[in-house]
């Protein structure tokens, strides 16, 4: 992933929780963290089990939690990837809502349009330095504020890849206990 200067490469799911090492099954629930890592903010994914996550052994010191959200792991033969759904992805959009960093803005723009796609959010308005946006249905109230991070359509289109490959597939239909 392009964001600013720097190239960041996120990875697929390990299949491994990040904590205990156990293998992650079909069926079940995980916890999955991008995070920035101290040594070079390179961002980093990572799985863990409800359990490790509950915890509070996920995160060593000095390692920032970009976002967070619920995924399950999908059954043999299914598409790859895990399944993050639409409550999830609300939620990630918003833990990135105070973002000030540059990766943090570009994430959540990258975000508000792969919501906007699948029909959670509507544009009220759009201009150079960003967009209004209001969710759909009982949250139309809602409205945010995007700031537009100023990345050509290339940028932009690798890093909604990017994000597809760390998200997993997002489920139109599934919405899993918060």
């Amino acid at each position: 992933m392009s964001i600013g200067s720097a190239n960041y490469h996120i990875g697929q799911s390990s299949r491994v929780c990040a904590v205990s090492n156990k293998p992650l099954l079909p069926g079940d629930q995980v916890i999955t963290a991008l995070i920035e890592l101290p040594e070079d903010g390179n961002l980093e994914r990572r799985d863990y089990l409800p359990d490790c996550w509950d915890q509070g052994q996920a995160l060593e010191q000095g390692v920032r939690l970009v976002g967070h959200w619920k995924a399950i792991v999908p059954e043999p033969g299914q598409k790859k990837g895990l399944t993050i759904d639409r409550s999830s992805l609300r939620d990630l959009f918003a833990q990135l809502s105070e973002a000030t960093d540059h990766k943090g803005v570009v994430l959540r723009y990258v975000l508000s349009l792969i919501l906007i796609r699948k029909r959670v959010l509507v544009v009220l308005d759009a201009n150079s330095k960003g967009m209004t946006v209001r969710e759909r249905g009982a949250n139309a109230q809602i409205v945010h504020e995007v700031v537009d991070p100023q990345m050509d359509e290339t940028a932009i289109e690798d890093v909604i890849e990017q994000l597809g490959q760390v998200l997993g597939d997002i489920d139109d239909d599934a919405e899993t206990s918060s």
